[in-house]
């Protein structure tokens, strides 16, 4: 898509997303809550993004990026404003990473912000400290409480980061050591979280129940009722949007 006016002077928000699809692999949340559970979870956090993403277009460029090449349509159909969709190339998270950061910086963005889709109780305004954070810094990140890293910036040279154990305890350690020895300057943004687990799942519902945004109370409300295991998933939500 074209690029808006002055996107070259500003960062790109890239979302990492994995598109509902009842064969992807097994995961701790998955073996938790169901697949079906999953499945609608995933299509919930697009419909979340896809109406809260707008609200920071005066500050970023966007970019989408599916987890798969033949969710390219899919995507561009439900983030039309998007400047960008680029599909995660194959390999491991670092590779992938690696390569859609250096592809952004190709196309003229100096500064890439790399958000995964499965933080939906984030509040939006930490999204506006990471690009006040990028004012005198090289790099931010988010930490997560178990050692990983929920979002990651950088406005220099890409460093390799394959090396660093993506998803894992040693995740925030392992990279700010990355980009400390690049020579960027390091700005740590709030903490956060990712679902990726029953617990995270739990306190999302809670999360989201009192925030002042309805889609995220509606949002909040549905992951209790499948905790509470008082909704057959499947049966009564189907693919259909909470927000429809």
């Amino acid at each position: 898509m074209n690029r808006t006016e002055g996107s070259d002077t500003r960062p790109v928000l890239a979302i990492l997303c994995n598109c509902p699809d009842p064969k992807s692999g097994r995961s701790v949340l998955r073996d938790a809550v169901g697949d079906q559970a999953v499945e609608q979870f995933r299509t919930l956090c697009l419909d979340l993004l896809q109406k809260e993403l707008p609200l920071l277009h005066d500050i970023y460029d966007l970019a989408i990026c599916p987890s798969r090449e033949e969710d390219r349509e899919w995507v561009e159909l439900k983030f039309p404003y998007a400047e960008y969709v680029i599909p995660q190339p194959e390999g491991a998270q670092g590779e992938r990473l690696h390569t859609i950061v250096q592809a952004l910086r190709t196309m003229g963005h100096e500064k890439v912000v790399v958000l995964g889709a499965d933080c939906p109780s984030l509040p939006m305004h930490y999204l506006r400290v990471i690009r006040r954070l990028f004012r005198d810094k090289d790099a931010v990140i988010g930490p997560t409480q178990n050692g990983d890293v929920y979002v990651f910036g950088v406005g220099k040279d890409v460093p390799e980061l394959e090396s660093v154990h993506w998803g894992s305890a040693d995740t925030f350690g392992e990279l700010a050591s990355v980009l400390s020895r690049h020579g960027m300057k390091l700005g740590i943004a709030p903490p956060w979280y990712r679902v990726t687990d029953e617990h995270a799942f739990h306190r999302a519902a809670e999360d989201l129940q009192i925030s002042h945004s309805l889609a995220r109370q509606q949002f909040g409300m549905w992951i209790e009722s499948v905790v509470e295991g008082g909704m057959e998933v499947g049966k009564e939500w189907g693919d259909r949007s909470l927000y429809s």
